[in-house]
C-alpha cells in the first residue's frame, strides 16, 4: 500500500525558455520543501536545454505510454463539461502541438 503525504501542496510557474510559443511549466511541491523552492527552480532552469522543459520531466514523459483514445475520452469529458458550465469551450483549444493526437 502507499503512503499518502499529509501536507498542502503548493505551485508555481517556471518559463524556462525565452520563446514564447513554449508554455511555461507548473512545478508543485508540497509543503515541507517550501525551503527548497530556490533549489527546485534552479534545477529545473539547469536542466531545460532544449525545449523549456526540464531533462527529467523530458525522459518520464518518453516512458510513459497513454493512448490516443484515452487522451480523446479525457479531453471530450473536459470539453464537455467546460460547454456545460461556462459555455465557452475556446480556452480549450489544442495548444502547442497538441493536436497530433486527434487526428488519428
Amino acid at each position: 500500500m502507499m503512503d499518502v503525504v499529509q501536507e498542502p501542496v503548493y505551485g508555481f510557474y517556471c518559463r524556462l525558455t525565452s520563446e514564447w510559443d513554449i508554455p511555461p511549466i507548473r512545478v508543485d511541491l508540497p509543503a515541507f520543501c517550501l525551503g527548497s523552492v530556490d533549489d527546485v527552480a534552479d534545477y529545473c532552469y539547469a536542466t531545460s536545454f532544449w525545449s523549456g522543459i526540464p531533462l527529467p520531466i523530458v525522459r518520464a514523459d518518453e516512458e510513459v505510454k497513454v493512448s490516443r483514445r484515452f487522451i480523446g475520452d479525457v479531453y471530450s469529458e473536459i470539453v464537455s463539461r467546460v460547454g456545460r458550465e461556462t459555455g465557452d469551450v475556446s480556452p480549450l483549444a489544442p495548444y502547442w502541438g497538441e493536436g497530433e493526437w486527434m487526428a488519428g
